[in-house]
């Protein structure tokens, strides 16, 4: 999977319209939505305001997976997300990658403009193998509100860089961690 996804970033950076100099013009111009403070969207999330308070849902639209093939091929991503909206999730987690999940910035996007006039929204995630700064970028253009990060996937090095462009974007990112020592990277 990270092999792929190398490959179609590398070829999205030479096409017209995604070229990492394209989308930083883009955000320069603030051409992207309204972002929301993810954190304080998980903090109030809808029982917030009732006498009993509950947990934060985050739903996620995916259509596939590698271990489980076609889940959802044919969702209505828009129509889901109104639902999952309506139905208190507080994060509507997007799976973007196309090729094993199926997924794409469209769908995100979608998502993003089915919620968007919505009172308290839900906080909308890029979820998808990151690497580049640039798909950091997309995410933020695209209308999302915070992205992941994959531990395992990430040097430390990238991982800091990442976890920087994101703060710089008014981002704050999901870092995902499986193990202890993946745990103390990220805290670092």
């Amino acid at each position: 999977i990270y092999a792929q996804r190398q490959q179609d970033d590398e070829a999205a950076k030479w096409t017209t319209g995604t070229r990492p100099e394209e989308l930083g013009t883009y955000l320069h111009m603030d051409l992207a939505p309204p972002l929301m403070d993810f954190v304080n969207r998980l903090k109030n999330n809808p029982s917030t305001y009732t006498s009993s308070p509950s947990l934060s849902l985050m739903a996620e639209i995916k259509r596939a997976s590698p271990s489980k093939g076609d889940i959802a091929p044919f969702v209505n991503p828009a129509q889901q997300a109104l639902l999952y909206a309506q139905s208190g999730a507080s994060v509507i987690s997007v799976l973007a990658e196309p090729t094993w999940f199926k997924g794409s910035l469209t769908d995100m996007h979608l998502v993003r403009k089915a919620i968007d006039a919505l009172p308290d929204r839900p906080a909308v995630l890029r979820k998808e193998f990151i690497f580049p700064e640039y798909q950091i970028a997309e995410a933020r253009l695209w209308g999302a509100d915070t992205v992941l990060l994959i531990v395992a996937m990430l040097s430390q090095e990238q991982l800091q860089r990442l976890y920087a462009y994101s703060r710089r974007l008014g981002m704050e990112p999901v870092v995902e961690v499986n193990t202890a020592a993946e745990l103390a990277r990220a805290l670092e």
